[in-house]
């Protein structure tokens, strides 16, 4: 018997919500009748395709004395074959080292040792944390490096640099020590 209160309650409330809306429809459809009866704006005429002869104009190459960019450059001639230029190289295939492997800005000069045989080291960390022991005449940096001077401040590095020629050109850069404090 209690269900017929809630029932009838329920009925109740929705006879009263269906009074409350009545549709309004008669205004939007008099409004989608009115819009259908306007005539359709102009649009603009397409534009006229040209022939591919009118948009492209042929011009003449006048490069074939430059290098061609899809073959092989002068590196790698000369790492295929023993192909040398009349001036001063790098030794190319000789072994490289462990710390070739790092660009000079790569690499952290933090201070040196002195052996018992009176010879310095020098201390170096390389990008990925490891220690390494560098003395003079040892090869450092992707650039062919030599070390030719070692002081308590400062690594004197003798590199090859390749000119737009082909041909080397040593110059020679320092690396600092490096007074920052670095977690090993």
């Amino acid at each position: 018997m209690k269900a017929q209160p809630t029932i009838v309650l329920m009925m109740t409330g929705s006879v009263f919500l269906n009074a409350c809306h009545t549709p309004q429809v008669n205004d939007l459809e008099a409004y989608i009748a009115a819009l259908q009866g306007t005539p359709a704006a102009a649009t603009a005429p397409r534009p006229e395709l040209l022939e591919s002869s009118q948009l492209l104009t042929q011009m003449p190459y006048h490069g074939e004395q430059y290098r061609n960019p899809f073959e092989a450059g002068l590196t790698q001639l000369e790492r295929n074959s023993n192909h040398r230029l009349a001036c001063e190289q790098p030794d190319l295939p000789r072994h490289h080292h462990g710390l070739e492997n790092f660009a000079l800005d790569q690499l952290t000069f933090i201070g040196t040792l002195t052996t018992a045989n009176g010879s310095d080291i020098a201390l170096v960390i390389s990008e990925d944390g490891r220690l390494h022991r560098v003395a003079e005449g040892d090869y450092i940096g992707a650039s062919y490096g030599r070390v030719i001077t070692l002081e308590r401040q400062k690594l004197t590095i003798r590199e090859w640099l390749r000119r737009a020629d082909g041909c080397w050109q040593q110059a020679d850069v320092e690396l600092n020590l490096s007074l920052s404090p670095r977690s090993f």
